[in-house]
C-alpha cells in the first residue's frame, strides 16, 4: 500500500477506486487481499463503506 498522504482528495479516491476494483478481481477473501497488500480491514471497509454510500446518492467520495 501507498502512502495516500499527500494526495489530493481526488486522487486518494481514484488510489482507493483502483484499490477496490483489484480486490473484486483478484478473487481472493477481503481479510487475504488486505493482508497481501498490507492493508489494514478497517481503513478497506471505511473506503469500501464511502464508495457504496456515494454511489448510492450519486457523488464521489
Amino acid at each position: 500500500m501507498i502512502s495516500t498522504e499527500n494526495l489530493t482528495k481526488e486522487e486518494r479516491a481514484e488510489y482507493w477506486q483502483m484499490v477496490l476494483d483489484e480486490f473484486q478481481d483478484s478473487g481472493l477473501t477481503k481479510t487475504a487481499y488486505c493482508q497481501e497488500n498490507e492493508i489494514s480491514v478497517s481503513t478497506f471497509n471505511y473506503w469500501e463503506n464511502r464508495f457504496t454510500i456515494h454511489a448510492i446518492r450519486g457523488f464521489t467520495p
